[in-house]
């Protein structure tokens, strides 16, 4: 099932899926596009439905507005208790570090953002972050971790930050000051 136009609203791909998997024995896939950005739930919806194989590319990109995002259907996905075996770290690190090479000069939303929605957090110093985990020798997703165990519903600050720079047995003021930050 295609929505070439990217024009299908919520209720359509489950509605193709279905009538699809009754009129075929055969396996049902979904391919969407990004016009109406609706492409990731579109995905889901068909996913629901019964599609057995999606499409979806690097940051959704792709022709025209581009398709459903991989990074971000993962998440969701697996937020949704779906059994995905494909590593998100991995897979958001790569997305991310092409985006870059793609984009030097563009502002870009990282794919490291889908990352922060599975731990249900909003990291607002996400440069600050990659400065101190690669000054503590941390993969980035490993300092994310330990600051989603820190309690939701509060603004990260630079002292929680603190607290977990810290707790890998630094000087948070020492790593501040060597990254630039006094």
């Amino acid at each position: 099932v295609v929505d070439t136009a990217g024009c299908m609203i919520p209720g359509e791909p489950a509605e193709y899926v279905k009538r699809v998997k009754c009129a075929t024995k055969r396996r049902v896939g979904f391919h969407a596009h990004n016009n109406l950005q609706l492409a990731l739930a579109n995905t889901l919806e068909a996913v629901r439905a019964g599609a057995s194989f999606v499409d979806a590319s690097i940051h959704g990109m792709g022709r025209s507005s581009g398709n459903a995002a991989i990074e971000k259907l993962v998440a969701v996905l697996r937020m949704s208790g779906s059994r995905i075996c494909i590593d998100e770290k991995k897979l958001i690190s790569s997305a991310d570090e092409l985006l870059q090479e793609l984009f030097k000069d563009v502002p870009r939303a990282p794919a490291s953002d889908a990352y922060f929605a599975m731990k249900k957090r909003d990291f607002l110093m996400t440069r600050v972050m990659e400065m101190v985990a690669g000054e503590l020798g941390l993969r980035f997703f490993d300092l994310v971790d330990d600051l989603a165990r820190l309690p939701a519903g509060v603004e990260l600050t630079i002292d929680d930050l603190g607290k977990i720079i810290e707790s890998h047995g630094r000087d948070a003021a020492e790593v501040y000051k060597k990254i630039g930050i006094a």
